[in-house]
């Protein structure tokens, strides 16, 4: 299984935005405060243990998987491959996946 979230507003077409996210785009400081209030959400936090488990920073995806754990939700979230999840079990997943190693960047060689 795959735990990579699809996340609803990636699907939403342009026209669909919503009057916050306009408001947030003309307005960049709110965007910021938006932005750090959403890191609460498990989707967000989730994804962004992600991002720096690839970035090899293990520690600091470590801790977003942790809050997800301890999180009391009573809703699942899709993940690509379509099943339904409840978040701490994605960050139970999440922490033994990065404890195995299984979340580092691939590197690849290249030539000039």
């Amino acid at each position: 299984m795959s735990i990579t979230l699809m996340l609803a507003a990636m699907a939403t077409a342009p026209a669909a935005v919503s009057a916050p996210a306009v408001m947030a785009a003309q307005a960049p400081a709110k965007a910021v405060q938006s932005a750090t209030a959403d890191e609460r959400t498990p989707a967000q936090l989730l994804n962004r243990g992600f991002t720096l488990a690839m970035q090899g920073r293990t520690e600091e995806a470590r801790a977003m998987f942790l809050k997800v754990r301890e999180m009391r939700v009573d809703y699942t979230l899709e993940t690509s491959d379509g099943d339904w999840v409840y978040p701490p079990d994605l960050a139970r997943v999440a922490l033994a996946r990065l404890d195995r190693g299984e979340l580092r960047a691939r590197t690849f060689a290249t030539r000039n």
